[in-house]
């Protein structure tokens, strides 16, 4: 039986997953129509070229209302679910609303050397059984380098970043919401 009203919401044909899958390959189709050179901004294993600068802001726009089960219970308070199921992030109707700016900067060392600057400003708000925690600021920035091996027949490149905890965080804290993760991280990619 559920352990509370919590109803589960089966994924399937007419489910979130449905429609999460369809957006996402909708966007994939509407890429491949962009001409090539629309990437060549900041994109792939492009660089930038020696001398030259690339900026760009970027806004994101997250709410969660709802959690994927975990099945059986676990963790859930649903214990008729199964895995995949959608569920209410929290019996008293938690959510969380997230949004930010973020800044972003490419520089071309040489030509095929680029530099990167992101300085994220966010906004968190998160709400539980009357309890109201907000929070903003400036998050976690990330620093990095883009080597580019070449660029014919196609763009390949190796994208380097950290991340430094510059993002408010306290794991004790009672009255607000983090603005990063509290700790550095580092990611190699391989960019085609």
């Amino acid at each position: 039986k559920r352990a509370s009203n919590t109803p589960c919401r089966r994924a399937g044909p007419h489910g979130r997953m449905t429609n999460m899958k369809s957006r996402i390959v909708l966007a994939v189709a509407l890429l491949g129509l962009l001409p090539a050179n629309a990437f060549a901004a900041y994109g792939g294993g492009w660089t930038q070229g020696k001398g030259r600068l690339w900026t760009g802001l970027s806004y994101f726009y997250q709410f969660i209302d709802q959690k994927y089960s975990t099945g059986a219970g676990l963790g859930d308070a649903c214990m008729e679910c199964r895995p995949g199921d959608t569920i209410d992030l929290a019996p008293a109707g938690a959510r969380l609303l997230s949004q930010g700016v973020g800044w972003d900067a490419y520089y071309g060392v040489t030509d095929n050397l680029d530099v990167m600057l992101q300085i994220p400003w966010n906004h968190v708000r998160f709400e539980d059984a009357g309890v109201i925690l907000t929070s903003s600021g400036i998050g976690d920035v990330r620093v990095g380098a883009k080597w580019g091996v070449k660029a014919e027949p196609f763009a390949l490149g190796f994208h380097s970043v950290v991340k430094a905890p510059t993002g408010k965080f306290d794991a004790d804290a009672v009255a607000e919401y983090p603005l990063g993760d509290g700790q550095w991280d580092w990611e190699l990619t391989q960019q085609t």
